[in-house]
């Protein structure tokens, strides 16, 4: 789990945004049965995690493809007690994958302007556009989360997949003339910080799109106990449906565009 702030820079109200990996929430298969992937006690641990955090975005990866289990979600983590203030996004799935990623929003003072996706071999990358509406006078202020979650595995064949959907990624951008308010959020499942895919993100030939790691931890991350306080993985080391392999890598991310890290388009990283 990671949380990070976004500043107005006028008003300073604030915005934050959490990423999580929900491990197959709803969707079992091979080993995963009702009992050990069980969406109820996934929801009260969730229940706690986001009640202490309140993220006003919460961006999420694997996530069961049926509709049922992104609203099963909503309504019972975030919405409960007959509220309504997240609402949640449709995506495409182009890549047809049986676990997705998801954004939930609070809607109240966040618009969901675009959403759009680079399908890549195993899942889509996703780019959603918000409006942010502030309570001051000030005008309202846009930016993008694009949620990812890059190919696991540590062989060669992994490595080379993520970078060819990294690339993907910032192709797209780069064809689409997208920068200005970048957060790039999700699972990357990278080793190292030298590591093609991430290279990709951080030194893309167009230098107005290149990403910037906020907490500034590029690094040999894989089994580092110098990283330790950013490792961010299943703590579980085996098991039948759980991620086996400890907590010993920085899997999942918050990275910002330029604007965000210097706060030149009305949003500045905390």
């Amino acid at each position: 789990m990671l949380l990070f702030c976004l500043a107005y820079a006028q008003s300073q109200d604030t915005i934050r945004i959490m990423h999580y990996n929900l491990l197959n929430y709803g969707n079992n298969y091979g080993d995963c049965n009702s009992t050990n992937n069980n969406v109820d006690d996934k929801n009260n641990y969730l229940k706690t995690l986001v009640g202490h955090i309140d993220p006003d975005i919460l961006t999420v990866n694997e996530i069961d493809e049926s509709n049922y289990y992104h609203d099963y979600l909503l309504d019972n983590v975030l919405n409960t007690g007959g509220g309504s203030q997240y609402k949640r996004v449709d995506l495409p799935n182009l890549a047809n994958s049986p676990i997705m990623n998801q954004v939930f929003y609070k809607g109240w003072y966040l618009t969901l302007l675009s959403n759009v996706a680079v399908e890549t071999n195993y899942r889509d990358i996703d780019i959603l556009t918000f409006e942010y509406a502030s309570t001051s006078t000030q005008p309202p202020v846009q930016f993008s989360c694009i949620v990812a979650h890059l190919k696991a595995g540590s062989d060669p064949e992994d490595a080379q997949e993520r970078a060819s959907e990294t690339y993907k990624l910032m192709n797209y951008l780069n064809d689409h003339g997208l920068d200005g308010n970048f957060i790039l959020a999700g699972d990357l499942n990278l080793y190292s910080g030298s590591e093609s895919a991430f290279q990709n993100l951080l030194l893309y030939g167009n230098e107005s799109l290149r990403f910037y790691d906020p907490l500034n931890k590029v690094g040999e991350w894989h089994a580092n106990s110098f990283f330790a306080g950013i490792h961010t993985q299943s703590t579980h080391i085996s098991g039948d449906c759980p991620s086996g392999g400890g907590m010993d890598d920085r899997f999942d991310f918050i990275l910002a565009s330029k604007e965000i890290m210097e706060g030149s388009l009305g949003i500045k990283y905390i």
